[in-house]
């Protein structure tokens, strides 16, 4: 179809969609705004050829059904009624990264290619009050299921080693009665909830922000015995999305690792690496398991700490068993993570037994956005 300018053309085109799409169709429509650069008073002049160039590239790339609607100045909606949710966000971003790597000569160096996700639902309601078509929801936006509110939260990670914000870690939230519940407690059902599926899909919307883009990512993904039916798709995914990425990608296995068993985890883990990102576990393990991750290919080792709390540990409980864990992983050859760290003394004492990476309120804030890399001393985490 290409490029449609006929505004009613469009909105019969996406009515159509909706209506034969469940869930709100989230994933088939989405934005790609071309942010006007700071501070630059040509804009304006520069917007026709800036627009030329983009309306070129979408004309070349979008299949024979898909279709790209000119919106506000500078936005353009794109349809892809074949692709999932998840597909249809990597096919945005890698048409925006295409298009900005077209205009960073013309537009200037602080010009900006973003993409958005709007699901239809939304948009027709919009139409229906006279809106404009919706440019505002943020990547990370999840869509209400079942009653069920999901979205994806940004942590900084500190290098204890680098002494510095090296990315961030990517948590689920869920808002059940007014209170917000992060990571694994949001699957009510334990491992093999099969909300898993939601979550790990919110997850991995969140990522395609330019700013996680830039630097260290860790992706949880949970597994169990549902998401492990087909893992064809979790490596083509990742294929795609480390071709995007330019910092380091790593994918955080998480939950039901035993459900895989050792084939199933070795064949996911080797597809993961072969795709470009590394590795992560998110387990407690004792020595053979251990040995298994590093065996596999395992880069990282990390351990929640906000679990070992809701266990009831005690703090020097706690620390005892990142000795053992530490201890028994020793010369394997995984990094050690310790994620949602409640106390700046907590790292203090995480440190000599070798964990270098760290999450949680000493490090920084879990918000929407991510965070830029940047230095921060030991002194300014544990002050």
């Amino acid at each position: 179809m290409g490029g449609i300018r006929d505004t009613a053309d469009f909105a019969a085109l996406v009515e159509s969609l909706a209506a034969n799409r469940s869930g709100g169709s989230v994933g088939k429509l989405h934005v790609i705004v071309l942010a006007e650069a700071r501070d630059d008073p040509e804009w304006a002049r520069k917007l026709p050829k800036i627009r030329a160039i983009a309306e070129g590239i979408l004309d070349a790339r979008l299949a024979r059904d898909e279709a790209y609607f000119p919106g506000a100045p500078g936005q353009y909606l794109l349809v892809f009624p074949r692709l999932d949710e998840v597909e249809g966000a990597v096919r945005a971003a890698a048409l925006a990264r295409e298009i900005h790597g077209h205009l960073f000569g013309v537009a200037g160096r602080d010009f900006a290619v973003t993409t958005k996700v709007v699901p239809l639902a939304r948009l027709i309601a919009r139409r229906a009050r006279g809106g404009a078509a919706p440019a505002e929801a943020p990547p990370t936006e999840a869509q209400p299921r079942h009653g069920i509110l999901l979205d994806a939260m940004f942590q900084p990670i500190w290098d204890s080693l680098g002494q510095a914000l090296v990315g961030n870690r990517v948590t689920i939230r869920r808002i059940f009665h007014g209170r917000e519940i992060f990571g694994p407690a949001v699957l009510f059902g334990g491992d093999e909830d099969p909300l898993a599926l939601e979550v790990n899909a919110v997850l991995r919307r969140a990522i395609l922000d330019g700013a996680a883009r830039r630097a260290t990512l860790f992706l949880p993904q949970v597994v169990n015995t549902l998401v492990l039916q087909d893992a064809d798709p979790i490596r083509r995914w990742v294929g795609e999305t480390a071709r995007l990425h330019a910092g380091k990608l790593v994918i955080e296995l998480a939950g039901g690792l035993a459900a895989a068993g050792r084939p199933g985890l070795r064949a996911l883990i080797r597809g993961i690496r072969a795709e470009g990102a590394e590795v992560a576990v998110q387990s407690v393990p004792d020595r053979d398991l251990g040995a298994l991750f590093g065996t596999f290919g395992v880069r990282y080792l990390c351990i929640n700490e906000q679990q070992i709390r809701g266990a009831g540990l005690s703090p020097s409980a706690a620390v005892a068993l990142f000795t053992v864990i530490a201890h028994e992983v020793r010369n394997l050859g995984m990094k050690l993570c310790l994620w949602n760290v409640g106390a700046p003394r907590e790292i203090k004492c995480a440190i000599p037994l070798g964990f270098r990476y760290f999450t949680g309120a000493a490090v920084g804030p879990t918000v929407a956005f991510p965070a830029e890399a940047c230095p921060k001393s030991a002194e300014q985490v544990f002050a």
